[in-house]
């Protein structure tokens, strides 16, 4: 099974290139792409501690993408190679 905990939502649709150096509070929940919007979007504000940058949050969300997809990858080995 992946292992998908400290996976957050991440505002893809607030980046562009005027907001790239963005360090505030997190951005508007109109921004994010979430399922339970509401819910989800009040918990990452409740656990806000410091200044939310869209560098460093993106990087974060960029290496746990990439850690999901190596595990995806051995996954699908290991069941191929028991086939």
């Amino acid at each position: 099974m992946l292992n998908l905990e400290g996976k957050e939502q991440f505002p893809h649709n607030f980046v562009n290139k005027n907001t790239i150096d963005y360090k505030k509070l997190i951005s508007a929940n109109k921004y994010f792409i979430i399922v339970n919007k509401k819910k989800n979007y009040l918990k990452m504000i409740e656990n806000q501690k410091d200044i939310w940058s869209i560098k460093d949050n993106y990087l974060d969300s960029l290496k746990k993408d990439l850690d999901i997809l190596y595990d995806t990858i051995i996954m699908f080995a290991q069941t191929i190679g028991h086939e």
